[in-house]
This record gives structure tokens, sequence and C-alpha cells, in this order.
């Protein structure tokens, strides 16, 4: 009777742990470049576009439809494309290298509760990097210089109306996000700089295996029943 009753307390606890990993799940999910943009205004001059790529992770629980709660926890995007900027009527130029300026994120912010397959995630921390290359013969904003956007603060960012779907195993999510900074580009001058981001994505949620955890109840369920037996 008590090696009957431990192969039943080790039947029901391998169960409670091959539920629990499939009712959460942390997706990784690679952006889709083709769908994926940032607008970039700078001194009110724009919008240039880019397409973003990138990639990124998601935690979801339960990992079916209907959703409960999710949460972007990891979210790193490269701006794949140059952009070009005429300012000051075109005295000045500010450009960008393709896949040189990065969007991370550096903080998330607080879980979602997911209603009609949408969830808001605010309060995340997000950080930029790369550089802007300033053209300024005529010294208006301090002369010629690379701006280092890693040296900027941290910006504040909301994820509003996060969409999520799920087929088959794969996990869809599309969002949008906005940013606002300014850049001291010396002589007085602050340059602000607004950046309105869309993300797709996707990515597979990985089911537990749960052949590792039959043969280890069967393999237990043998020395059981040799011992009974001896």
């Amino acid at each position: 009777m008590v090696y009957r009753a431990f192969t039943i307390c080790i039947f029901y606890t391998l169960s409670l742990i091959s539920v629990g990993s499939a009712n959460a799940d942390i997706v990784n999910f690679v952006l889709d470049a083709t769908q994926s943009h940032v607008d970039v205004t700078v001194a009110g001059v724009g919008p240039d576009r880019s397409q973003t790529s990138g990639t990124g992770a998601l935690f979801l629980t339960p990992s079916t439809p209907p959703f409960g709660v999710a949460q972007i926890t990891d979210l790193d995007i490269v701006l794949d494309d140059a952009l070009f900027f005429s300012l000051f009527a075109g005295l000045v130029t500010a450009t960008t290298t393709a896949g040189d300026v990065t969007v991370e994120l550096v903080t998330p912010g607080a879980p979602g509760t997911v209603s009609s397959s949408q969830f808001d995630q605010t309060g995340n921390s997000m950080r930029l990097g790369g550089s802007v290359v300033i053209d300024d013969d005529n010294g208006i904003v301090g002369g010629d210089q690379t701006l280092d956007l890693s040296t900027l603060a941290d910006s504040v960012v909301d994820f509003n109306a996060v969409t999520l779907s799920r087929t088959g195993d794969v996990v869809t999510i599309s969002g949008t996000y906005d940013i606002a900074q300014s850049i001291d580009a010396g002589n007085g001058t602050s340059v602000p700089i607004v950046i309105a981001g869309v993300f797709v994505a996707s990515g597979v949620v990985m089911v537990p295996e749960p052949s590792g955890m039959v043969v280890l109840l069967a393999t237990f369920g043998i020395v059981v029943g040799r011992r009974r037996r001896s």
C-alpha cells in the first residue's frame, strides 16, 4: 500500500507540473519587417519612414484563447532604413545609417488583462540607440557633429490596445508606440524628435513534451512493482 500511494503521488505531482507548464508560456517572437515600421519627425520636419525588424518575448497565460493576462517582457527593434531630414530651410541636414538606430524595451510595464483579444501595457521604459549625423556648415546648431541617441534619458511609453491572436501554435501580436525626445544640438538649440511606431510580430508557443514525464512515471512504476514482489 505504501508503494502504491507513492506511485499515485508521483503521478499527481507530474500531472500538476504538466498542466502548469501548458497554462502559461513565454512566446519568443520575430517582427514582421514588411508590416512593422516607424515614422520619424525631427524639428517638425517629416515624417520619414523606416521599416523595422527585431525580436521580443511575450508572457501569456493561458496560452490558448480566451487569453487572461499578457505582458511584453522583451522588445528589441532596429530601424532597417536610413533617414534623412532637411532642416532650417535646408541649411542643416540630419541623417541616420540603415540598421544603426535601435529602440529597446529596458523595463516592461505591468502585465495587462486581455479583453476582446486586446490588452494595455502602460509605463514601459524604452531606450534609443544609434547616432544622428548633423551636417551644419554654417554653425546654426553648433556645427557638424554626431549625436549619440543612447545618451538620452529613457522614455516612458504605453502600449495601448495591443492585439493578440493564435492560429495553431502561432501567436501573432500587433501594437503601436510613441516616443518623444529632445536632443541638445548645441548653440542653445533643442531639436525635438517624435517616433510613431507600429509592430507586428509572431512566435510559436512551445508546447511541453510529455514523453519524458511518461517515461519517468513508467520507470517508477516498474521499480515499485519489483520491490513489492521481492
